[in-house]
């Protein structure tokens, strides 16, 4: 879900980070979110802003719900149950209005609908209502030329295949931005391995998801699996970490000799299923993801 945020929304959540990493807390929920969300002009701010109503109002009404603590060191957070309940129901509102991507306004929208957080109590009580800020979205997001719908809307197959691959440019420092990201969303806590990290990242694309469909597999499944394994890891599995040059390395010497032209996360899957000394690698057993039907996924 996290490769649908754009970046402003992206931000969001690093925000949300560092507003409860400054309040002492070491997890992030609705109200630091709600922060996060209104730190820079976007658009939820501009909703808001359309409702009549003060945007840094909002921040000195949640942060006045926040304890006074000192600031905790920048450690790897999780995200609390209703945090993650407000990024689902912003990717529920984002295919409600058709769109193929989760904006501020989205999560917004997730964070009113999710009425048991601090945020959403806050925002009623100023006079936001989730049908107000939905009709504000929708004049704002035609206003700038866009559109939406009723019923969700699919990417078709030529959209997804336009898509472009997973290259060996990841391995630019983008890529640990992306992971962070990713972890969080996860909520697996620090990941150990960069297999693990990869594995994360992968599962979110097309060509995998469709790969282990045609076995049978779910790729959430597999995810979840993932996270049981860090949960409880077998660490007489474990043998030294694998690099992340040498995983890429491995996944190019597998597109090579699958006689692809470009570098995917499919070929990093089958050289990650490959590393036995790898958790990521026994979680893809695990959840019946076969090496063999990966390779072969072409014939």
């Amino acid at each position: 879900m996290w490769q649908r945020f754009t970046e402003h929304a992206r931000k969001v959540v690093f925000y949300a980070q560092e507003a409860a990493q400054h309040h002492g807390e070491g997890y992030v929920s609705t109200e630091h979110m709600l922060i996060g969300l209104l730190r820079e002009e976007n658009c939820a701010m501009k909703i808001l802003e359309r409702l009549g109503i003060d945007p840094q109002k909002v921040v000195k009404a949640v942060e006045q719900e926040l304890p006074k603590s000192e600031a905790r060191p920048n450690t790897d957070m999780s995200l609390t149950p209703r945090a993650k309940r407000a990024i689902d129901l912003a990717y529920s509102e984002a295919q409600t209005f058709g769109h193929n991507y989760i904006g501020t306004e989205h999560l917004l929208l997730g964070i009113i609908r999710e009425e048991g957080g601090v945020a959403s109590k806050i925002l009623v009580k100023l006079g936001v209502s989730i049908k107000a800020a939905r009709n504000a979205t929708i004049a704002l997001v035609e206003e700038h030329g866009g559109a939406t719908k009723a019923q969700p809307k699919y990417e078709t197959e030529a959209q997804q295949s336009a898509k472009p691959p997973l290259r060996l440019a990841y391995r630019a420092p983008a890529l640990a931005r992306e992971a962070s990201f990713a972890n969080l969303l996860l909520g697996i806590g620090p990941l150990r391995f960069t297999e693990e990290l990869l594995l994360a990242l992968c599962l979110s694309d097309e060509e995998v998801r469709y790969a282990l469909m045609k076995q049978n597999i779910n790729a959430d499944n597999v995810r979840a699996v993932m996270q049981a394994v860090l949960a409880d890891p077998d660490h007489s599995r474990i043998q030294d970490p694998w690099s992340l040059s040498f995983i890429l390395d491995l996944a190019d010497k597998e597109r090579s000799n699958l006689g692809d032209e470009e570098l995917g996360a499919i070929h990093i899957i089958i050289a990650i299923a490959t590393l036995d000394s790898s958790l990521a690698a026994l979680a893809l057993s695990e959840a019946g993801v076969s090496l063999e039907a990966l390779r072969d996924r072409k014939q």
